[in-house]
């Protein structure tokens, strides 16, 4: 039996997980999924590779807001919609829009000592890639939900001898009792009595050579990942899909997933 076994949000892009039991299938992504991101100076997206340090920060959902933890110090987002400035960027080639928290910039500019701004989706955001016109998306690189298999990454962890976290690939959805790498072949799929579209596999970056408690960069597991799973001098692992039941319903841990063809 294939089930969902953990689930994971990053309200703040490239800022640690909140692991949940359960999570709401927004219009967008489990919902504050990627809602807020960081800025430079020249307004262009931060991103865990140009500052592994974000790996330091803690966030706690508190129901209303997100607590923000660094070193001693703390700073609450409140999850309903904020007012200020709005300001144009892109993720990757994609045009996107975001209100400036002042506040939360200042804070975040003092912890990391740089000039940084923190945005904050807007609801009328309509942002769509190529790969999934049909399917909004807030700040995430790609497609709303990403899936991992534990039994894909326990096999690649016996290759590299020696754990490799799930959380080094930053998915949403992960489920276990299915063969390693089978999803590969996914496509349509229910979790619970959700319908989803698998659209593509994600190619993988450096990213995932960051330890995830720690921020510190590693050869693995792309040096072993390179091994096996290169295609198209991409690396591939896990798989990206969108929602197509109406959204507003609980995916939670334990649900069942049944693929289309079974």
């Amino acid at each position: 039996m294939i089930k969902v076994s953990q689930i994971f949000y990053y309200p703040i892009k490239s800022l640690p997980a909140i692991s949940c039991s359960s999570a709401v299938l927004g219009e967008r992504g489990l919902l504050h999924d990627r809602h807020w991101m960081l800025l430079d100076s020249d307004d262009r997206f931060v991103t865990l590779r140009e500052l592994p340090e974000l790996t330091q920060f803690g966030l706690e959902d508190r129901g209303d807001s997100i607590l923000v933890r660094w070193q001693d110090d703390e700073l609450v987002l409140q999850k309903a919609q904020a007012s200020g400035q709005s300001i144009e960027t892109k993720v990757w080639e994609h045009d996107v829009t975001g209100i400036v928290l002042e506040d939360a910039s200042a804070w975040f500019s003092a912890c990391l000592d740089r000039a940084l701004k923190l945005v904050q989706s807007t609801d009328d955001m309509a942002r769509r890639v190529r790969t999934a016109p049909d399917h909004a998306v807030d700040y995430s690189d790609s497609s709303q939900y990403l899936l991992m298999s534990e039994s894909s990454v326990d096999d690649l962890s016996r290759r590299v001898g020696h754990e490799i976290e799930m959380l080094r690939f930053r998915p949403n959805i992960v489920v276990s009792g299915a063969d390693a790498y089978a999803e590969d072949e996914w496509k349509d799929l229910s979790i619970g009595d959700q319908q989803f579209q698998i659209n593509k596999s994600c190619a993988r970056c450096k990213i995932t050579t960051l330890d995830p408690a720690t921020g510190v960069q590693g050869l693995e597991p792309l040096a072993t990942l390179s091994q096996y799973r290169r295609r198209h001098r991409k690396i591939w692992m896990g798989r990206y899909m969108n929602l197509v039941s109406p959204a507003g319903s609980v995916i939670k841990i334990g649900d069942k997933l049944k693929l289309a063809s079974l």
